[in-house]
This record gives structure tokens, C-alpha cells and sequence, in this order.
């Protein structure tokens, strides 16, 4: 995923760190692994920076990832963005 850069944002590297950790999740056919991911995901905070991601846009593919994507069943999940 592609996040606009702003002038005050999210810490890049806590955000890709915790995507990268969800995505590995949304592999694996163990549902509980899926929902610890998802409930880990949705606890997560991010330190504010100089020139970090948009936060509303990080914000709502954290909410894509853990409504459409971990919880799903990941035979019927929709296509990643």
C-alpha cells in the first residue's frame, strides 16, 4: 500500500512494521492467529513524525485489513489493495 507523505504523520517505519506483521497473519489458515493479528492491528498507536503517512489513510486500511481481510475466512477474502 501506497501512503501520502504529510508533514505530520505516522512513523513509517511503525506502520509498515505492523502491516507487514498483519499481512503475515492474513496468510495463514489459523483463524486465532488471524484474530490475534487483527486485535494487534487494531490496539496499535503510531508515533507522530515530520514527514510520516497520512494518518487517515493508514487509518482506514487498518480498518479494511482487520474487517474485510484477518477476520475473513482466507479462501472467500476479497483481493489485497
Amino acid at each position: 500500500m501506497n501512503f501520502r507523505t504529510v508533514m505530520r504523520g505516522y512513523d513509517r517505519e511503525q506502520v509498515e512494521g505492523a502491516l507487514r506483521a498483519a499481512h503475515e497473519a492474513a496468510d495463514s489458515p489459523s483463524g486465532s492467529v488471524r484474530e490475534a493479528a487483527a486485535r494487534a492491528l487494531q490496539d496499535a498507536t503510531f508515533r507522530v513524525t515530520l514527514r510520516g503517512y497520512d494518518p487517515s489513510q493508514v487509518d482506514d486500511y487498518i480498518g479494511y485489513l482487520v474487517n474485510e481481510s484477518l477476520l475473513a475466512d482466507p479462501h472467500r477474502r476479497p483481493q489485497q489493495q
